[in-house]
This record gives C-alpha cells, structure tokens and sequence, in this order.
C-alpha cells in the first residue's frame, strides 16, 4: 500500500484525516536526523475546495472611486498602526511586512485622488504641514498631491489621524476596492 508523508499527499490534494496516527514513521539521517510520518490512502482525505469570491467589478463613478478610495486609506491606517504596534515590541519582520501592505495600500489611495482631483470632484482647501487636504463628494482626503493652486488656509502643524474600524454598511470590500483602483484607473 502506497505511504506518503503530509507535504506528498498535500501536493495531490489530501490531508491526514483529524485524529490519525502515522502509519510509519521512517527516520533519515542526512547531515541531521529527520523523521518522516508517513499516511496510507485510507488515513487521508481529499481537501475540501476553498470557496473565495473573486472581486467585484464595480462601475468606474466618482462614488464608487470616493469608496473605494477611502476603504483603502482606512485599511492603510490599520497597517500603519499594526506596523508600528509590531515595531515597538521588537517584531521587526511583521513590522516590515506591514509597512510594505501600508506603503502599497497609500499608493493605490493617492491613484484614487489623482483621478477624483483629474475629473473635478476633489479640491484642494487647505494644507496641513505637509500634506493638502481636498474635499469632495461627501469625503475627505489627506494626500501629498500638490494642487493646481495653492490653497488659502494653511496650519503648519502636522495631522495624525486615527484609524477606524471597518463599517459593517460597507459592501465593498477591501479585495473590490483594490481591484477597482488596480486595474480601472
């Protein structure tokens, strides 16, 4: 009877069943002592197919781009926050990788500005430190995009906004609004 360990069976589509003891357990010695748990055909199951939903394709409007513009920047926020957290308790390889998902997801949100400003439905109305602040279709951004004109109110103080909880009124997500600001502007 045919005896595989878990990477094999899980590289053809099967997994030990819970509970199950190996079969065998063979031991190698290659420049270390391994040892290899090995399952026959009738200790596994077939894996069961994930069911992911593939992103929605929403319409390009300026709603649907303010949207997802801002679940972006929020999420953004999030992993500014968890890159920081991870920082200060010395966990400098999660913080890296939260760093990079942040610098990505701020990206992708100052695309979605680009194109709101482009098309006439951000403008720019005051600047704080570094960073202008636009306003438009019930929404507001803080971007390092520089405006046409400057704008007449300045604070030279600089902003830190706090990062809020995914809104359970949303129905795009995270996937639908990275895909929308990805692939359509």
């Amino acid at each position: 009877m045919e005896q595989l360990n878990k990477s094999e069976w899980k590289a053809i589509g099967y997994v030990p069943m819970d509970g199950q003891t190996p079969s065998e357990i063979v031991t190698r010695y290659y420049p270390h002592r391994h040892e290899h748990h090995l399952y026959t055909r009738d200790q596994v199951r077939k894996v069961r197919p994930v069911n992911v939903r593939p992103a929605a394709d929403y319409e390009v409007t300026p709603e649907n781009v303010a949207n997802a513009t801002m679940l972006i920047n929020r999420s953004a926020k999030r992993y500014r926050d968890a890159a920081s957290s991870c920082y200060e308790m010395g966990a400098y390889s999660f913080a890296t990788a939260n760093k990079e998902k942040k610098e990505r997801l701020y990206h992708l949100k100052d695309k979605g500005v680009r194109w709101l400003i482009k098309n006439g439905h951000l403008e720019c109305t005051a600047k704080h430190g570094s960073m202008y602040f636009y306003t438009g279709l019930d929404r507001s951004f803080h971007s390092s995009i520089e405006p046409a004109a400057e704008p007449s109110v300045r604070v030279d103080e600089e902003m830190f906004v706090e990062a809020k909880p995914r809104d359970t009124k949303e129905k795009m997500r995270l996937k639908d609004a990275i895909h929308l600001i990805t692939n359509f502007l």
